[in-house]
C-alpha cells in the first residue's frame, strides 16, 4: 500500500501513521521513517498492531528529528481509551470492596478508573465532594490544588473535615482524610493557587482528567488554558444559591469539555475575559486591579445538597464518557425549585464558532 510522504506535506505538520505489522519478526521503525521521510520540523505518530493478536502493538513518535518509544496512548474522547504496557489489573485490588462497583460498571470501565490519574483545582465544597467520589470510585491518583486556608464557615459543606482541621490548607486537610479513607490512593496536595504565575506549570502535568471547583474565573481560564494546551478532557462544576424575589434560587452547573469541542468561556460564556487573562498575565508581586467581588457579593450562600447532586452529575458524565455511551461535550444544568423538585436541563455542546480557544485545541 502507499505510504504518505512527509516531503508532500506542511512542514509543521503533526501527522500519524497506524498499520499492521507481525511484530515478532523485529519490526524497525527506521525502515517506516526512510519511506514516510518525516521532516525534522514535523511531529509523526507511527502506531504499528500486530496482525495476528491485535491486543499488542509498538508506537513510536519523530519529534524535533528524534524517534522516542512510547510506552502508553491514550485518546481523548469516547470510551477514553487508555493503551499500556505495564497497566495495573483491577484483579490485582481487593474483590470484595471493589465487587458493588465491578457489578455496576463492568469490568471494562472499573479497568480504566483503577488506572485514572485526575487533577482537581479547587478543594473546597464541591472539589472535597468530587475527590471522595473519585476515590470510592477506585481512581488511581489524584492530584489536589488549593492555596486557601480551611475556615470553620466551610465546615457546613466541606466533605470529610472536622473541626481540628480548621486553619489547614484545604489541599492538604482533604489529601489526609483522603488517605485514611483510601490508603493506597496515589495523593499530591499542592498549597497553591493556580493563578500564581510560577505555579501554573502544575497544571500542565500529565493527567487524564482535570476537574475545576473554584470560585474565581481567574483559576478556572487558568485550567481551560492548560487543557487546551495538553489535550486534556476538562470537568468544571460549579453551584450557587441566590435570593431573587425574597424566594432561593438553587442552582448547579456541570460542564465536560473535549477538547477543540467547547470551553468555559464559549460553553456557558465568562464574563470579562479579558480582565482574566490580565489577571493571568500580570506578576505575582503585582496588584490584581480587576479580581472579581467577593462571593458574597455573587451568592447569598451555598448548600451540600445541590454540592452533592452537582458534583455527582459530573462526575457520571466522566463515567459516561469512560463507558462510550457520552460521544462528545456535554453540559447539565440541575435547578431545585423549592416545593417542586429537581429540574434538569441537559444536552450535547460544542465550540463556539468564533472562540479563540477551542480553534486553537483544535488544530
Amino acid at each position: 500500500a502507499d505510504l504518505p510522504d512527509g516531503s508532500q506535506r506542511l512542514a509543521a505538520d503533526d501527522w500519524m501513521v497506524m498499520g499492521v505489522a507481525d511484530l515478532d519478526t523485529g519490526v524497525r521503525p527506521e525502515s517506516f521513517l526512510q519511506q514516510l521521510r518525516p521532516a525534522a520540523s514535523q511531529t509523526l505518530a507511527l502506531v504499528l498492531v500486530d496482525r495476528q493478536q491485535r491486543h499488542r502493538w509498538n508506537a513510536w513518535v519523530w519529534h524535533r528529528g528524534t524517534l522516542n518509544e512510547l510506552t502508553e496512548i491514550h485518546v481523548v474522547g469516547p470510551r477514553m481509551l487508555r493503551l499500556a504496557r505495564n497497566q495495573p489489573l483491577w484483579s490485582e485490588r481487593d474483590p470484595a470492596r471493589w465487587s458493588r462497583t465491578r457489578g455496576a460498571l463492568g469490568d471494562r470501565v472499573v479497568d480504566k478508573i483503577a488506572s485514572a490519574e485526575i487533577t482537581i483545582v479547587g478543594a473546597g465544597r464541591n472539589g472535597s465532594a468530587a475527590a471522595f467520589q473519585f476515590a470510592a470510585l477506585g481512581v488511581r491518583r489524584l492530584r489536589i490544588i488549593d492555596g486557601d486556608r480551611l475556615g470553620t464557615e466551610n465546615l457546613d459543606a466541606m466533605v470529610g473535615v472536622t473541626c481540628a482541621d480548621v486553619g489547614g490548607n484545604k489541599a492538604q486537610v482533604l489529601a489526609k482524610r483522603l488517605r485514611a479513607f483510601r490508603p493506597d490512593l496515589a495523593l499530591t496536595a499542592i498549597d497553591r493557587s493556580v493563578i500564581d504565575h510560577d505555579a501554573r506549570g502544575m497544571l500542565l502535568e500529565r493527567t487524564g482528567l482535570l476537574v475545576t471547583c473554584v470560585d474565581h474565573d481567574a483559576a478556572r481560564l487558568a485550567a481551560c488554558l492548560a487543557a487546551r494546551r495538553t489535550l486534556t478532557a476538562h470537568l468544571d462544576i460549579g453551584s450557587s444559591v441566590q435570593i431573587v424575589d425574597g424566594h432561593p434560587q438553587i442552582m448547579g452547573d456541570a460542564r465536560l469539555m473535549l477538547p477543540g469541542h467547547g470551553c468555559v468561556v464559549c460553553v456557558g460564556g465568562m464574563p470579562n475575559v479579558e480582565h482574566r487573562l490580565y489577571d493571568l498575565s500580570v506578576p505575582a508581586d503585582s496588584l490584581h486591579h480587576r479580581l472579581q467581588a467577593p462571593w458574597r457579593q455573587r451568592r447569598a450562600g451555598s448548600l451540600v445538597t445541590i454540592n452533592a447532586m452537582t458534583v455527582a452529575a459530573g462526575v457520571q458524565m466522566w463515567l459516561d464518557l469512560l463507558q462510550g455511551d457520552l460521544v462528545d461535550s456535554h453540559w447539565q444544568r440541575l435547578t431545585w425549585q423549592p416545593g417542586i423538585g429537581l429540574q434538569t436541563d441537559a444536552g450535547t455542546v460544542g465550540a463556539a464558532s468564533d472562540c479563540r480557544f477551542c480553534r486553537r485545541a483544535g488544530r
